[in-house]
């Protein structure tokens, strides 16, 4: 199975007696359109979010675009648009790929904090 930076564990969390590590930062499902764009070659690509955590999310992609490859991703909801530089951690072909957001801006993590804010509470009820 490809390394999922989603799984990583923080310098406080152990593994799981499992064996598997834990999330890093909890996933929630979304769906949302998104934009991508490979900086490297300038491609953009319009897809599909399933996931977002507050450190990244999954996109249901079938083009692959190789681990490691430097991305501008924004995402557009009814409440908002969330754009960021982010890098492709990892794929699972045919399928989607991991990506993991590169500082964004203070507005744009303003935007991503709400969300995620609004998807944990709906998690809760």
């Amino acid at each position: 199975m490809p390394s999922d930076p989603f799984n990583q564990p923080s310098s406080t969390q152990a593994p799981a007696a499992s064996g598997r590590e834990r999330r890093r930062d909890p996933r929630y499902p979304l769906i949302a359109e998104a934009r991508v764009i490979d900086i490297g070659s300038g491609s953009e690509f319009k897809v599909r979010i399933s996931e977002l955590s507050i450190s990244g999310c999954y996109l249901d992609f079938l083009n692959p675009i190789p681990d490691g490859t430097d991305i501008v991703v924004k995402i557009s909801r009814d409440t908002g648009v969330f754009e960021t530089n982010a890098k492709v951690v990892y794929n699972h072909p045919g399928m989607g790929l991991g990506i993991r957001f590169i500082e964004p801006k203070p507005t744009q993590q303003a935007v991503l904090n709400r969300w995620i804010a609004e998807l944990a509470a709906g998690s809760e009820s």
